[in-house]
């Protein structure tokens, strides 16, 4: 029931869904990856997203196979100072 409704409410962004897993050790990683799987949109399904053109002009980007490529780019990070607060 909770994943009806994390996946019925995630396109809107009303519920954010957290995850722990450790890539080290493989733990949760594949569990991860089912649930993002199971809990996000498809992006087939999303609308389009507002960019700027080589030119800057103002474009709408939307999931077609026969234009040209473009993707959303994602980083994390482990902060080494987590934790630790210099005075």
């Amino acid at each position: 029931m909770i994943f009806e409704r994390t996946a019925c409410g995630n396109p809107p962004r009303h519920i954010a869904p957290v995850f722990v897993s450790a890539a080290a050790p493989n733990a949760g990683v594949r569990e991860l990856m089912d649930e993002i799987i199971a809990l996000m949109p498809n992006a087939a399904e999303m609308p389009g997203t507002e960019a700027l053109d080589a030119s800057g002009n103002s474009v709408t980007l939307k999931i077609d196979t026969a234009a040209s490529f473009h993707a959303h780019v994602l980083k994390t990070i482990a902060d080494p100072f987590v934790g630790n607060c210099p005075l």
